[in-house]
């Protein structure tokens, strides 16, 4: 199920303190993140879940505490790498 458009300009708004913010249609109107130890250290109690089957385990982040949501979206931003660029074949 997609998420509605007024869950992902929420969190967008929630988490704009951390910088540039963009979005792409995944899992509905949760908020998934990266079980990485500077989420878990963040969220240490947070309930944990899978945003598809098969997927392995995240953290499900409650943007309704903004200042919260903004040290899980640095914290993200900080420990996982840059997209590679792809070359194109052809």
């Amino acid at each position: 199920m997609a998420s509605s458009i007024d869950f992902v300009d929420f969190v967008c708004r929630q988490i704009s303190p951390a910088g540039d913010v963009s979005w792409r249609k995944m899992f509905g109107d949760t908020c998934y993140a990266k079980d990485l130890p500077a989420v878990a250290r963040l969220l240490p109690d947070a309930e944990r879940g899978c945003p598809y089957d098969g997927a392995r385990g995240h953290i499900i982040v409650d943007v309704g505490h903004g200042e919260l949501a903004v040290r899980v979206a640095r914290a993200l931003w900080e420990a996982l790498p840059f997209p590679k660029k792809r070359s194109r074949k052809g």
